[in-house]
């Protein structure tokens, strides 16, 4: 009795204020029943084949020392059943003792989706619930967290209790907030005793370029919506594309590198591009029963469902400021089928900030049949998961696949479609193609660009012959022209034999002209010789290290990825500099991955040195171009963006007076005039920046081992001469 009422009071905490909660007496059975009924059915768990595989997975990686590992469901998937099903199989293997379970979700929905599974699954277990006004007491069994409350109640909770943490949605996980709370339950350190820590997400990616290696050590199961799809756990999909003529060309991007959502709704939201809309709908999916609409922002929402409505066709939109209560009997009335079209942005999805208003990425409306994609968008994690939202079977209303239909727009490079989804030309256009037409089209492409490769191979191949061909034609005409003069040289020998004897005078005296020639050209040399000259030795001399410091050009390859003002010490390091606050630096370690570290000045007075410990922002990337681009993320997140980038208005200001100081200090400086250099134009803010950071960064020390080397093999260039003088023998004056 004691649980149960403890559950409900949980439940309670999240329906009402305190003021309007109901009686105790009423208050479970009362609690229960505004909740969604779905998942309240009796009986056990039947876990499908994939889901058991899943759990498997884990604790192998468990029984072979991983502690912090990752799963990749689909949506649809089941993951909250998953994660369930596993508090009960999971036994700590160096903490037995330790039997609770911390389940960390970041939004009001999925703390209530989780505590509805638990409580099903453990009628027998504690499950307190840690959000807003609802307080855990720290004895449960299981708790289940927003990080936006947990994060601010942390003391009550010993970490050393805790076999299990479970993240829901854990492309979220690298935020400051989440990684305070894994702190706090030694999840940060990994050894022996770190608790288990699983990520459950059906992206387990992020856009922005951070690394979820942070938090994640090891992603040990996958399920793709294909293969699911392939099984027949999700509904098969039916794609259309559908040029909407819309022009992306002068969108600008975020610094997550997705469309700035203010400038993709202005070119989007437009009368002939939503007529488009209905009309595709009206033309391919008229007879669908439940179509879910996604467009760009709340203007949007409301033009397309305009639009529908001027049709005579019943559209509805849910928004982040759709009321909870108007939101629920929306959502219910559309399940039902009741009308044909919702509109919405950034529900279904995360594009949008969070509130307590968002309903939950895992809301399940498995009768959606039609599912209509007006939002641009360059990221495939949220093309997946827009898509996603019409997968759910539901065979009890008749549903036997999901039309997709994607509202193409016009730009060269960067887009997300479906048909990019399988690898295809994001400018193709197909017609009601299932998964299975989709796969054999991009089986076909590829079968096709291999034979257009082996037939360039072939092209290149026969030219090579053919020159080859051609050189060694050229060889037997030489050969042939060299037997021809031989044998006009065996016949003039042989005309020349009829006069022996005259010969052989005329050889005797060509051979005494011969020598008294040689001889009489010898003199002659000797006499025009002059004494040998003494030895002299060419050195150059690196005076000025002006052209080593101002060339830009190794800046150029970084230049094309980022719009900040890196800066290039070698074709192993970047510097970032960010004013008076410090420095980031992108660095290649002895292995060949890219390192992301910030380097903070510290203020006047506080520790024995000028520089905070160094702080690693990412590691163990493999390219440079994402290093540059997570760096950027950090980078922009933390500085003023005016103090990074590299075509800001300050940088083409003349250098000031301190930096000229600096370059009169630099060694071998040459005989540059600074302050007429300045005049012309040719010393600027942002140029002699770039110098400084170089030089504080190893330029002088790299410049004077390149002067050290090449003196090097000045005197070994030396030596070496005086020793071939010294072994020669030549005629004259012995020295």
């Amino acid at each position: 009795m004691r649980r149960t009422v403890q559950c409900a009071r949980a439940y309670s905490n999240l329906l009402w204020t305190s003021s309007r909660r109901p009686t105790r007496p009423t208050l479970p059975a009362f609690a229960l029943s505004l909740l969604p009924q779905r998942a309240w059915n009796s009986g056990g768990i039947k876990l499908r084949g994939y889901q058991e595989e899943c759990i498997q997975a884990i604790l192998k990686g468990v029984d072979e020392g991983e502690r912090r590992m990752a799963i990749s469901l689909a949506t649809g998937g089941g993951k909250t059943v998953v994660f369930t099903e596993l508090i009960s199989r999971l036994i700590h293997p160096a903490r037995p003792e330790a039997e609770k379970t911390l389940i960390l979700v970041h939004r009001r929905e999925l703390v209530q989706q989780a505590a509805k599974q638990c409580q099903k699954q453990y009628p027998e277990k504690i499950i307190d619930i840690e959000m807003g006004t609802s307080h855990a007491s720290g004895g449960a069994d299981i708790i289940i967290a927003s990080v936006q409350s947990i994060i601010n109640r942390l003391d009550k909770y010993d970490a050393e209790l805790y076999k299990l943490i479970l993240i829901d949605e854990c492309h979220h996980a690298v935020s400051k907030s989440y990684l305070e709370v894994l702190t706090h339950f030694n999840a940060m350190d990994v050894n022996e005793r770190t608790p288990v820590v699983v990520g459950v997400s059906a992206t387990v990616s992020r856009f922005d370029g951070l690394s979820l290696g942070k938090v994640m050590d090891k992603l040990v199961f996958h399920m793709d919506s294909t293969t699911m799809i392939k099984n027949k756990w999700l509904s098969p999909p039916r794609f259309t594309t559908v040029n909407s003529s819309v022009d992306l060309e002068g969108v600008k991007e975020t610094a997550t590198g997705d469309f700035d959502i203010g400038g993709l709704a202005q070119a989007v939201n437009t009368d002939v591009a939503n007529d488009v809309i209905i009309k595709a709908w009206l033309d391919r999916a008229s007879e669908r029963k439940s179509t879910l609409v996604f467009c760009v922002d709340l203007s949007h929402v409301r033009s397309v469902m305009d639009k529908f409505r001027a049709h005579g066709i019943d559209a509805r939109e849910i928004t982040s400021r759709t009321s909870i209560q108007v939101r629920r009997e929306c959502l219910e009335e559309f399940k039902m089928g009741k009308f044909p079209v919702m509109v919405n942005c950034g529900v279904f999805t995360e594009v949008l900030p969070r509130t307590l208003l968002t309903p939950p990425k895992g809301t399940d409306i498995p009768n959606i049949d039609c599912v209509i994609l007006a939002r641009p968008t360059r990221s495939k994690n949220l093309i997946t998961q827009m898509i996603g939202r019409g997968l759910r079977k539901s065979e009890n209303t008749g549903k036997t696949d999901c039309h997709i239909i994607d509202m193409v727009t016009n730009l060269s490079h960067g887009i997300v479609t479906t048909p990019t989804l399988f690898g295809l030309d994001p400018d193709m256009l197909v017609n009601e193609m299932t998964l299975v037409q989709m796969h054999a089209i991009a089986a076909k492409e590829a079968e096709a660009k291999r034979k257009a490769e082996e037939e360039e191979k072939r092209v290149r191949f026969e030219i090579l012959q053919a020159e080859q061909e051609k050189l060694r034609a050229i060889e037997e005409l030489r050969r042939e022209e060299e037997a021809r003069l031989e044998e006009e040289i065996r016949k003039m020998k042989e005309e020349k034999k009829m006069a022996e004897e005259t010969e052989r005078l005329i050889a005797q005296e060509e051979e005494r002209l011969r020598i008294v020639a040689a001889k009489k050209m010898e003199m002659e040399v000797l006499a025009r010789s002059p004494p040998p000259l003494p030895l002299q030795l060419e050195y150059v001399d690196y005076d000025d290290v002006w052209d080593l410091l101002s060339d830009n050009s190794p800046d150029q390859v970084v230049a094309q990825m980022s719009r900040l003002a890196w800066v290039s010490i070698d074709r192993t390091k970047y510097v970032l500099s960010c004013g008076r606050n410090g420095y980031i630096t992108v660095e290649r370690d002895f292995n060949g991955w890219f390192n992301v570290e910030e380097f903070r000045a510290l203020p006047p007075g506080k520790g024995l040195g000028k520089w905070a410990r160094p702080k690693l922002i990412m590691s163990g990337i493999e390219q440079l171009d994402a290093a540059i681009r997570g760096a950027d993320t950090y980078a922009l997140n933390t500085y003023p963006r005016v103090l990074l980038e590299r075509d800001a208005r300050w940088r083409k200001l003349s250098a000031s007076d301190q930096q000229l100081e600096f370059l009169k200090k630099l060694r071998r400086r040459g005989h540059k005039d600074w302050e007429d250099m300045r005049k012309h134009g040719q010393l600027t803010k942002g140029k002699v920046g770039d110098i400084i950071t170089r030089v504080k960064h190893g330029a002088m020390r790299k410049f004077d081992e390149k002067m050290k080397e090449q003196k090097r093999k000045q005197k070994e260039e030396a030596k070496e001469l005086r020793r071939k003088r010294r072994e020669e023998v030549r005629l004259g004056v012995i020295e």
